[in-house]
């Protein structure tokens, strides 16, 4: 019964401080237009598995920080889903992006085990 992380934005900072701290506690971690993520050290493979979602319309830093994350966790063996959010910024302005954005982490969360 462990805890689900999960920051919107620069909420994405905690998130990734709590992960960076006791990776082991948490059963997931969702970042929702992130703006920061959790250091891999290269000898922890006890990350927890990573969500992330994003507008495909966000900053370009930001869509590059995305890329380069997966690529490190997926190095590490950390499970990481991405979703890009079509016609979407950093701020989700439409109602049916964000309920998409929810239903996937639903889904990301009950694939758990």
């Amino acid at each position: 019964n462990r805890i689900f992380l999960s920051g919107f934005s620069s909420g994405t900072e905690v998130v990734s401080k709590l992960m960076e701290r006791e990776p082991e506690l948490w059963r997931g971690a969702a970042l929702n237009s992130p703006v920061r993520f959790p250091q891999l050290n290269a000898s922890d493979f006890r990350f927890p598995a990573v969500f992330i979602s994003i507008g495909e319309k966000d900053s370009a830093p930001r869509l590059e920080m995305v890329q380069k994350f997966g690529m490190a966790a997926c190095g590490r063996q950390i499970p990481v889903t991405t979703i890009y959010h079509a016609n979407a910024g950093h701020i989700f302005a439409a109602t049916e992006s964000n309920v998409e954005r929810y239903y996937e982490l639903a889904n990301f969360i009950r694939r758990l085990k």
